[in-house]
């Protein structure tokens, strides 16, 4: 554990290298951080997950994934994460209505589990999968990127309802909702302009709103 990123820096600098071993190792922060940048990890090694806490910013880049991270776990609070490698995020304990902000630098692919906040993501261009969870506040949206996303509500309950707002994936783009043979709940799309799937739901209502489709080719399966 560390109190932050100042304190991971200086924990590195002190014994030559933060070392997790041959295990599955956590970097956790135990106080806010909203200042945790790439170079903070020049001296990590074999750790795999970094725990944010509160309200936290992370630019991830060729210190981290070097160091070895491969997922990032959200304190309750809003949490900007900007990352130049394919990134898992666990948000399960992001408070109801609480935002993500997904960034990339390059193509990069972001897969998001345990979501019961915001998800804002129109600031990258790789692939969304993102999984919800049963939010008793029905706060659950997401803003997309350009990429194709997909979402799964199979986690959800049958009263959740997620808004999505998919303007950014382009016109051939593709936005998949899937519910693995449950219930979907109420999904509610605005914006479209790539391809839509929905697959397996039980039950549920999926609302959907288009925009300006501009080569005119867009297809609904379900």
């Amino acid at each position: 554990e560390f109190d932050n990123s100042a304190a991971l820096l200086a924990a590195g600098a002190g014994s030559g290298t933060v070392d997790g071993g041959a295990d599955s190792d956590t970097i956790k922060f135990t106080v806010a951080d909203t200042g945790i940048v790439d170079a903070d990890f020049a001296d990590v090694a074999n750790v795999e997950t970094l725990q944010l806490f509160g309200a936290s910013t992370a630019v991830l880049a060729t210190n981290a994934t070097a160091g070895g991270i491969t997922k990032v776990v959200t304190g309750t609070g809003a949490t900007e994460i900007d990352t130049a490698f394919d990134l898992e995020v666990d948000a399960s304990a992001l408070a109801t209505g609480a935002t993500l902000t997904l960034k990339d630098t390059g193509t990069k692919n972001y897969t998001v589990t345990g979501l019961v906040g915001a998800i804002v993501g129109s600031n990258f261009a790789g692939t969304l999968n993102a999984t919800t969870s049963n939010d008793s506040g029905n706060a659950i949206s997401i803003t997309t990127g350009t990429g194709n996303t997909t979402v799964n509500t199979a986690a959800g309950a049958a009263d959740d309802v997620v808004a999505i707002d998919a303007e950014a994936i382009v016109d051939d783009g593709s936005l998949t909702i899937t519910s693995g043979a449950g219930a979907a709940g109420t999904v509610n799309i605005i914006n479209l302009e790539g391809d839509l799937t929905v697959s397996n739901p039980t039950s549920g209502i999926i609302g959907v709103a288009l925009s300006d489709v501009t080569d005119d080719g867009l297809s609904i399966t379900a």
